[in-house]
């Protein structure tokens, strides 16, 4: 427990969470796979263990083990010493500014553009191809103009799926005192926070820009191309600037700070708080990021991420093998395509002759592979009999029998990204469009359309056994969607160049799908399981499954979910568990139409208004920023009358809300959310798994069923998340109530969170259920 440095007396299972994560790392495991439950301190275990690991021997490859050598023992004892002196020196030198400025209070002058210069339209020229000693000189001047030193040591890199995580993050770094080295001399955690320039820019002229373009519109910025210099970047012949940057580099290293913080420090210095931070990544030991900019490969190697040899942590990881697939996929529509060939067509016309030859060439073969692509959606919208939802297409059929065949289409791209052409013919559209006054056109061409298209035009090369073109909607304005179905590919990248990566979250059941669709050809031997309990006692929390009311057991399936009987026990079944359950219950249902049909059905019948009487019914909002809001009436209603509030699972309230104490003194779960059984995703996505065991020799019946738990599994860490919603701190108490009969099957039961299923009683018709949770209230 000392050697964490844990802020707290941990509980006992944090203490076996922080030995299993560091044991993980210091035998050598590439991945290991960790379940918190929500309200076990799970990050301050991460941090507290992996901190430990960095500072503190044995590491893997033998540093202090009892049977190693001497002489490796004295070459160890000796790397660790330069190591500690290394960082010592390097803070003695390191200034640390008093930053007695606070942030504007006053609101900024609005930005008026100056006169544009059409030459600023014009794609970039790739300036890459200079000579060897002219890049060798370039990075030695970098070199020598930088505080930075040259950091060998292992990095953690966290990440999670929100800054609002995040930004927890930083709170939760302050309480862990710094670790001491193995000489016991204690060093400041160096912590640097990543975020896009849409979080961290100050320059009026750059975060008024759609966000979509601020990118480029930043490098242009830093230029002063078709845009008024930026005044906070440090330039090398401006010594104040480079004095101001560097005093904001020296105190985010001095320091935990969060991004509001490193965005009011550089607004007090009047120095760019992005690039900042991106000076301070190679000399950070905890680096913090949202999981898009890790997965992602070209948000990756833009920030430079470190990822050799570092600890990577994914918090939050039970949407890791979603949030994988959806970065990869890609889609395209026919209005979208209209769209981009209309302002490809008024650039041309406007610049084709000021193009220089490769650029012109380059364009029109871009605009060649537009018009195949709209061809082939007017096709499947003058014929949409020919291509129903779902169908899986031949990519090589967009372009057969054309010239844009033989164009090489990752040439294009990488001509697009160099000459920031999207944003180019964007910014030129809005300067055709400034005199316009209709909010609507302008609107228009917020986005850079051309880059989502040339990104999905590049998926057309990939493997056709990693994902599938299917026909997305055959409606008035048909769509393409490229599916990514395999994307063990991307995330062993990332393992195979980690130290170790771990995967953490509070419902990470059922493990198994990660092993099998994240790391398929991984030894089994260097993954590492574990799971935790709760930091409550154990009658602190009771799980039921009521599988009946009445005469016919309940079962919430899409094929009956129009059956009266069913929806008439299930409304029984909330009116009678909240005249038991005391202030708040959350429940949750499988859809928004389920949801609709049943409150209907209750209307009708009179069960709503017998809930009514018990508490004041509330429902989930459709509008995310009235979320707080209605928590804030919930939780008056709770308090007082008592409350009951209808949400649904995946949805707003399921996820990252803390429905704390009174707030879910129960929570009821109706139905298993199975995904829609007719979507393109999940047809798609089922015969993948189904086509990809019967290749590795399963039989075709056992194909089916690793495709159905796989389907049965992700709908099951939805029903986990929403569980966890009601139990957040050691004191807290809830009961958790599953309607529906399969969940008393034992299948479904291996699947639910081991804190959940270990709680789980014997009681299953609602009678029973009712005399039981009296008793434990």
């Amino acid at each position: 427990e000392e050697m964490f440095g844990h802020p707290y007396d941990p509980y006992p299972i944090q203490v076996d969470l922080m030995n299993a994560i560091y044991d993980t790392i210091a035998s050598g495991k590439k991945v290991g796979i960790f379940e918190s439950p929500t309200g076990t301190g799970k990050t301050l275990s991460l941090l507290c263990a992996t901190l430990a690991w960095e500072r503190q021997p044995p590491h893997p490859d033998d540093p202090n083990a009892s049977d190693a050598p001497s002489w490796v023992q004295s070459a160890t004892d000796i790397t660790q010493q330069l190591r500690q002196e290394k960082w010592s020196k390097f803070f003695q030198q390191l200034q640390k500014p008093e930053i007695k400025h606070q942030a504007r209070q006053k609101p900024r002058k609005r930005y008026r553009p100056s006169a544009v210069s059409l030459d600023s339209f014009l794609p970039d020229e790739d300036t890459t191809n200079i000579s060897e000693t002219a890049s060798f000189l370039l990075r030695e001047y970098s070199r020598t103009q930088s505080n930075a030193i040259e950091n060998t040591d292992p990095q953690i890199i966290f990440t999670s799926r929100t800054h609002s995580q995040l930004s927890q993050l930083a709170s939760q770094l302050r309480l862990v005192s710094p670790l001491p080295y193995a000489d016991d001399s204690a060093l400041p955690v160096r912590y640097i926070p990543l975020a896009s320039r849409s979080r961290m820019c100050i320059y009026e002229p750059v975060m008024s820009s759609p966000a979509a373009s601020i990118n480029d519109r930043c490098r242009d910025a830093r230029k002063g191309k078709g845009i008024k210099t930026c005044p906070y970047v440090a330039k090398p012949t401006d010594p104040l600037s480079q004095a101001r940057a560097s005093d904001l580099s020296d105190a985010l290293l001095t320091g935990i700070h969060d991004i509001e913080d490193i965005v009011s420090m550089g607004e007090s210095l009047s120095t760019c708080p992005y690039y900042a931070v991106k000076h301070d990544i190679a000399m950070a030991e905890i680096i913090s990021l949202p999981y898009n900019l890790l997965l992602d490969d070209t948000a990756r190697r833009s920030i430079s991420l470190p990822l050799r040899n570092s600890i990577i942590i994914i918090d939050e990881a039970h949407n890791l093998l979603e949030t994988l697939s959806s970065i990869l996929s890609k889609s395209v529509s026919l209005s979208l395509v209209d769209q981009a060939l209309h302002c490809l067509q008024v650039y041309l016309d406007k610049f084709q002759n000021r193009l220089k030859p490769h650029n012109r060439v380059h364009v029109l073969h871009i605009q060649m592979l537009l018009r195949n692509l709209q061809q082939f959606l007017m096709q499947i919208k003058t014929t949409p009999a020919k291509f129903p939802p779902g169908s899986i297409l031949d990519s090589s059929k967009i372009f057969s029998d054309s010239a844009a065949e033989s164009i090489n289409i990752y040439t294009l791209a990488d001509f697009v990204s160099k000459s920031k052409l999207a944003f180019k013919i964007n910014s030129y559209m809005d300067y055709k469009l400034a005199e316009k006054t209709s909010s609507e056109q302008k609107k228009s061409f917020q986005v850079p359309l051309l880059s989502g298209i040339i990104s999905f035009l590049i998926t057309l090369n990939f493997p056709s056994q990693d994902g599938q073109l299917v026909v997305e909607t055959n409606s008035s304005n048909p769509s393409l969607l490229y599916l990514q179905l395999d994307v063990s590919h991307v995330f062993e990248t990332i393992v195979e160049q980690a130290k170790c990566v771990i995967l953490a979250g509070g419902t990470m059941e059922p493990m198994d799908d990660f092993v099998t669709y994240l790391l398929p050809k991984m030894d089994p031997s260097l993954i590492n399981r574990f799971s935790c309990g709760h930091v409550i006692p154990e009658n602190n929390v009771h799980a039921y499954t009521i599988t009946q009311v009445s005469e016919n057991p309940i079962t919430v399936t899409f094929a009956n979910r129009s059956n009266k009987s069913t929806a008439n026990d299930i409304g029984v079944a909330i009116h009678k568990l909240c005249s038991v359950i005391p202030f708040g219950a959350v429940v949750f249902f499988p859809s928004y139409t389920y949801l609709k049909e049943l409150l209907s059905n209750w209307s009708d019948s009179g069960t709503l208004q017998d809930i009514e009487v018990q508490k004041k019914v509330m429902y989930e909002p459709t509008n995310s920023a009235l979320v707080e809001q209605t928590l804030l009436e919930f939780q008056d209603a709770a308090n007082s009358k008592g409350a009951v509030l209808f949400c649904v699972t995946g949805g707003k309230m399921s996820e990252g809300i803390n429905f704390t104490d009174n707030l879910a003194r129960g929570v009821i779960m109706v139905g298993v959310p199975f995904p829609n059984i007719k979507s393109v995703e999940t047809i798609a996505r089922s015969q993948f798994i189904k086509d990809t065991a019967i290749s590795n020799g399963l039989s075709e019946s056992e194909a089916k069923a690793k495709s159905a738990a796989y389907i049965e599994g992700t709908c099951i860490r939805a029903v986990n998340q929403a569980m966890g919603r009601a139990i957040r701190h050691a004191n807290d108490y809830a009961a958790l109530f599953f309607i529906d009969e399969r969940y008393s099957k034992i299948k479904i039961q291996t699947k639910l969170s081991k804190w959940v299923r270990d709680s789980i009683q014997k009681a299953t018709h609602i009678e029973n259920v009712m005399e039981e949770a009296k008793v434990f209230y």
